[in-house]
């Protein structure tokens, strides 16, 4: 069975529409990862969300708090109605994401490196996002998008 775990990057696309990339995360999202039901089960994890929420709610975004409420709660009802399993960090991935941000020396963002080390954990290969700078040059990581 063919899974994708979606990145901040795609959940932010998704419910912006003056994001460079919301036309191509409609089309991801939509499209490939729901439509053609190619992808029997999709992830994200709690660091993602954190991300997500945060990235809204920070004060370059200029939203009311009222209106990132809003874009927040779309999200969680994307994951909702999609049936999108959030994973949640335990020791053993933290370890392991720690480990790969030291290696990296910082050139990988911390929540890529989380999504990466949950990604190897659950045996997960695809990941929906945007972010071809941490992402590409891992062997054992195709992006979607």
């Amino acid at each position: 069975m063919a899974e994708a775990y979606i990145d901040t990057g795609l959940f932010i696309a998704l419910v912006f529409d003056d994001d460079d990339n919301h036309t191509r995360a409609q089309e991801v999202f939509f499209k490939e990862l729901i439509k053609r039901s190619k992808y029997r089960r999709l992830f994200t994890s709690d660091a993602v969300l954190i991300e997500t929420a945060s990235f809204i709610h920070s004060p370059g975004r200029r939203l009311r708090k009222q209106d990132a409420f809003r874009k927040v709660e779309q999200i969680l009802n994307v994951i909702k109605v999609y049936r999108v399993e959030v994973l949640s960090l335990d020791e053993s991935s933290l370890n392991d994401a720690v480990n790969l941000y030291k290696k990296y020396e910082g050139n990988k963002d911390f929540v890529d490196v989380i999504n990466i080390s949950l990604m190897r954990q659950k045996g997960i290969v695809r990941i929906a996002s945007f972010d071809s700078k941490d992402y590409d040059d891992e062997k054992d990581i195709t992006r979607v998008s």
